[in-house]
């Protein structure tokens, strides 16, 4: 089944919600960065929010980034999302691994995040990026970003995150939800949602069940609203990076620093952090460079 993102509007225009299931998208960072299973769940964490926090760019060169620092053993993450539901990121350290005893993991992954800050970049192409920053709240993904929504952006807002990851890091479903308030939500819609936000099953329990995302929403998160979905799209993982875009960077080095590395090596390697893609230059197109340096 195919990785689908929406988002749309609810209770007479007085709820705006995002869902994804990105099962697939997960899958295809995990393997490419060789995370381990905790790893996976904290990045498939971040990516699926990035993915919906994504789709409220208004325009395809806009971007988003999410990133976590923080002094766990995980030491943070960073991801990148477009509003076409383009995403890519990486784990600063994707081989830690906690102990577990179930064969189907869930995890709780706060005590590997540690405490830090959670930062939202907004490249909206109009000149200077806008930041915004909170410290995190349990490390958890979910409940960091909705106190960033309300601290920094004065949005109350429910986030649910799930994975579930089987013990080969190979993920068996991953996906969320974004559910926010307008201004003008009447008390009676906030506790009929609260009431459902807080008997909802997690939401990786009820894709693993093979309720789709849509579903989930109609008759979990938003039971008994009107819904309305305006947007949809196939998120996907995917990078940007090339070898010229590599070669470019490479000239920032120097003449001598390019020298050296003919010397040693023969060639010079670069590595993607994004996507783990690896670009070699051997020793003639790094002469090649070297010329048009001077």
């Amino acid at each position: 089944m195919k990785d689908r993102a929406i988002r749309g509007i609810a209770a007479n225009k007085q709820i705006r919600f995002f869902a994804v299931d990105s099962t697939n998208t997960v899958q295809l960072a995990s393997k490419a960065h060789y995370l381990s299973v905790t790893a996976t769940i904290f990045l498939g964490r971040m990516l699926t929010a990035g993915i919906m926090m994504g789709m409220d760019l208004k325009d395809e060169d806009s971007s988003l980034t999410l990133k976590i620092t923080s002094d766990g053993p995980l030491a943070g993450a960073t991801v990148i999302s477009k509003n076409k539901g383009i995403t890519k990121g990486y784990v600063n350290n994707p081989d830690y691994e906690m102990e577990a005893e179930s064969s189907l993991y869930g995890l709780s992954i706060g005590k590997a995040v540690g405490a830090g800050t959670f930062t939202v970049t907004k490249d909206l192409n109009m000149g200077q990026p806008f930041s915004g920053q909170t410290e995190l709240v349990s490390g958890e993904v979910g409940d960091d970003i909705a106190q960033y929504f309300l601290q920094s952006e004065q949005i109350p807002s429910a986030v649910g995150l799930g994975i579930l990851v089987n013990p080969d890091a190979s993920v068996r479903s991953s996906g969320g939800f974004i559910v926010q308030l307008m201004p003008f939500t009447e008390e009676e819609t906030i506790a009929k949602l609260e009431a459902n936000i807080g008997k909802i099953p997690n939401v990786s329990d009820l894709l693993d069940m093979g309720k789709d995302i849509e579903t989930i929403l109609r008759e979990f998160v938003l039971k008994g609203f009107d819904v309305k979905i305006t947007d949809e799209l196939e998120p996907n993982f995917a990078c940007d990076c090339s070898k010229a875009k590599f070669r470019n960077g490479l000239k920032l080095l120097g003449v001598d620093d390019i020298k050296d590395a003919i010397k040693e090596d023969g060639e010079l390697k670069t590595l993607c952090h994004f996507c783990n893609s690896e670009y070699r230059y051997d020793a003639e197109e790094l002469e090649q460079i070297i010329k048009e340096l001077k």
